[in-house]
């Protein structure tokens, strides 16, 4: 754990200016493990803090292992700053889920700024035709080439009143006659 103190406080969290810190070291916070002794301790700090209505031991087992479950995927500073978080702002005891929505924004803005910070893509190389290729490929192409010419759009206004004049005249050919 590089540069990450395992305190209950927010330090333990990326800054909120990340582009202060170099990218192998949001890559080293982001593969971090959390352990389950770390787990244990800060869920139960956290859920000692909120209204616990005489639950049994084994209960409050049961939950804290719900949290173990939920957060095990999750680097500590994200688990960290979920509960600090969710201590400031909620008034109710959260549940392993509501913790785990909010370690997920946080290490998905790590992750961003490490995907914002790679280079873009090498573009594909162009393809160079050869002029022989292209001498062939307009001799086979030489018949349709009028038809092409109308089928993208770019007819002539003679062109365009000649196949109307013949929709015209198709439907009336077409007709019922009485």
């Amino acid at each position: 754990m590089q540069n990450l103190p395992t305190t209950t406080s927010s330090a333990a969290s990326p800054p909120v200016s990340l582009s202060k810190v170099g990218t192998h070291q949001l890559q080293a916070w982001l593969a971090e493990n959390v352990t389950p002794d770390q787990l244990l301790d800060r869920t139960k700090k956290s859920l000692a803090l909120f209204f616990d209505p005489n639950t049994e031991a084994e209960d409050k087992a049961m939950q804290i292992e719900g949290f173990i479950k939920a957060l095990s995927d999750f680097p500590f500073w994200a688990v960290n700053k979920a509960f600090d978080q969710w201590e400031r702002e909620k008034q109710h005891r959260p549940s392993p889920a509501s913790i785990r929505i909010v370690a997920l924004r946080e290490v998905e803005r790590v992750a961003k700024e490490i995907k914002r910070r790679r280079p873009p893509p090498e573009p594909d190389p162009e393809r160079v035709v050869s002029p022989e290729m292209k001498a062939r490929i307009a001799k086979v192409m030489e018949p349709f080439s009028g038809q092409l010419w109308l089928a993208f759009g770019h007819a002539s206004i003679p062109s365009i009143r000649f196949f109307s004049e013949g929709s015209a005249a198709m439907r009336a050919s077409t007709a019922l006659t009485p």
